[in-house]
This record gives C-alpha cells, sequence and structure tokens, in this order.
C-alpha cells in the first residue's frame, strides 16, 4: 500500500487528536501504560500555528490519515517535536516515510540535524530511531530546547527518556 506524506491542510486538524490517542495505545505493553489513557497533547492553538507555518505532516494510507508528525525549527536544527503512527497503521512503512519527509522538511530548511526527545528503551521509540539512523546524545551538550523539554518530561512523571539526533 503507497503511503502518502504531505503537508497537513485545515480539514486534517481535527483527525489528529484521535490520531494521537489511537498511538498511544502502543504504550499499553510497555512500562509506560499510563500513556494510554493521557490526553491528546497537540492542543487546536499548537496545531493551527504549525500549519500556519508549514510544520504538521500528515500520512495518509488509502484515503485516512494515519501517522503525523510535529517539526519544529531551533537555529540550524530541526526538531521532531511529535511523531505518532498508531498500531493499527504499524509494520506498514508509515512511520519509515513520515519520518524520512521529515528529514527532508530539515534538510529544506538547511537544519544540520534533526533532533528529538523519546524513551530510550520502548522498542517503537529509541530502537526504531537509532535503526533510522538516529544516535542518543549525550545531556550534558544538549541545546537548550533538549534540556527544555526533558525537564518538562520528567517533570511531568516520564522515565526513561532521552534525547537524540540525526545529522542531515
Amino acid at each position: 500500500m503507497t503511503v502518502l506524506i504531505r503537508s497537513a491542510l485545515a480539514f486534517d486538524l481535527s483527525e489528529i487528536p484521535a490520531l494521537e490517542c489511537a498511538a498511544a495505545q502502543r504504550f499499553l505493553e510497555t512500562a509506560h501504560p499510563e500513556l494510554a489513557s493521557a490526553p491528546p497533547s497537540m492542543t487546536d492553538a499548537v496545531l493551527d500555528l504549525a500549519l500556519r507555518e508549514d510544520r504538521l505532516l500528515v500520512a495518509e494510507q488509502d484515503g485516512a490519515l494515519c501517522g503525523f508528525a510535529l517539526l519544529d525549527q531551533r537555529g540550524e536544527e530541526g526538531w521532531l517535536r511529535e511523531f505518532n503512527v498508531p498500531p493499527a497503521f504499524g509494520n506498514r512503512g508509515v512511520g519509515r516515510a513520515l519520518l524520512a519527509f521529515s528529514c527532508a522538511w530539515g534538510r529544506g530548511r538547511s537544519c544540520t540535524r534533526l533532533t528529538l526527545t523519546t524513551f530510550r528503551t520502548v522498542p517503537f521509540n529509541g530502537p526504531f530511531y537509532a535503526r533510522f539512523g538516529f544516535f542518543f546524545l549525550e545531556e550534558t551538550s544538549l541545546p537548550p530546547h533538549l534540556m527544555e523539554a526533558l525537564a518538562a518530561e520528567r517533570a511531568a512523571g516520564l522515565r526513561d527518556r532521552c534525547a537524540m539526533a540525526l545529522v542531515l
């Protein structure tokens, strides 16, 4: 099945929270099952701004949205702030296609690398990104946006968090 990756359109925004909640169901089988019942983190204001700034990508397969990526730019770094593919669309190449397009988004903005924060050991997090070529960053040398993101995630009770990067 072909996966179409594109910039989000206004009519896509109403589906993003449901995609995020569906993707969170994968956490039921991890050390973080509480995340499966967490409310969506993407507010309407965040999504509206990302849409206007062309920082929100969606994956579509057979006419249905099947994932999304929220990106940002901090100087010469692209930042993958949110990345979700529901389990119903797993193992179909959706995540790989969405991640590849996210890298292209960064390259198109002259970013030197793409960064993110994620769970180090959850199979569909850190190990997934590592297979794509991302490497773990030392916390002593993180840029401010990643230090702040990790601090906020830990303050929210999330454990096993790390930062990763891919040279573009």
